[in-house]
């Protein structure tokens, strides 16, 4: 038995009670460490997306093995994304000032989206705000009604502009929400999600539906400086 956890996200925490969340813990228990694997790469945290490289962190016996999977799926990542992800990885100093701009960012975008739809009357329940990563799900339509993500996600790019995921693509827990994104600029982030809450409210009824329980009119993210994660020499390249 495996533990295998997808951690492209990891680095991207605003709140300190999940910061330390990871299952590198387990692989600091004995009876774990051979059971551990951990997966990580540069898309999120260095905002890297498209270079495709990954690293993966495992017991050693499984690193060959991983090694000769990889190598039969991708050979190996393009030369400028190789080099780029040893430019970020070289550094542990400034890739940890990276990560720490950029969760103050982030950060702050989650904070902006949470307070815009609270100053429009729809303050999001404390269990919908996000913890980390740059998505949010916002109700697009009352729960344990049939999924109307996809329909509002059209209706309310053509009439307020604003282009949000259907959430109803990511599965049955994603059904009557809209992934919204705030790795944009600051301004898009506030004007998207004014335009949201309007929409929501005058087309979709959203006062009469909208979750009740332990509204969030106001957050502020905690965003100490990062200490370094970087992979050890039981490291290797994945897809």
């Amino acid at each position: 038995i495996f533990l295998i956890s997808d951690e492209i996200y990891g680095d991207i925490i605003f709140d300190d009670d999940v910061r330390e969340v990871s299952a590198l813990n387990s692989a600091l228990m004995p009876q774990a460490k051979d059971h551990v694997i951990w997966l990580g790469g540069v898309s999120k945290a260095f905002a890297m997306t498209g270079f495709r490289v990954g690293f993966a962190r495992a017991p050693r016996h499984l690193m060959s093995v991983l090694e000769k999977n990889q190598e039969a799926l991708i050979s190996c990542g393009v030369t400028f994304s190789q080099r780029g992800a040893a430019a970020v990885l070289a550094d542990p100093f400034s890739a940890s000032s990276c990560i720490e701009a950029a969760n103050k960012s982030y950060g702050r975008r989650r904070d902006m989206a949470v307070q815009c739809l609270a100053d429009m009357g729809l303050p999001m329940p404390k269990r919908l705000v996000p913890q980390g990563a740059f998505y949010m799900l916002v109700p697009c339509g009352a729960a344990g009604t049939p999924d109307v993500s996809e329909e509002v996600a059209r209706d309310l790019l053509n009439r307020a502009d604003v282009a949000c995921a259907p959430g109803g693509n990511f599965g049955k827990e994603g059904e009557n929400f809209l992934r919204l994104s705030f790795a944009t600029a600051d301004d898009d982030v506030r004007q998207g999600t004014t335009r949201l809450a309007k929409y929501l409210l005058e087309h979709r009824d959203a006062a009469s539906w909208w979750p009740k329980d332990e509204p969030v009119t106001k957050v502020e993210a905690s965003v100490p400086p990062v200490f370094d994660r970087m992979p050890n020499a039981t490291t290797a390249s994945m897809p």
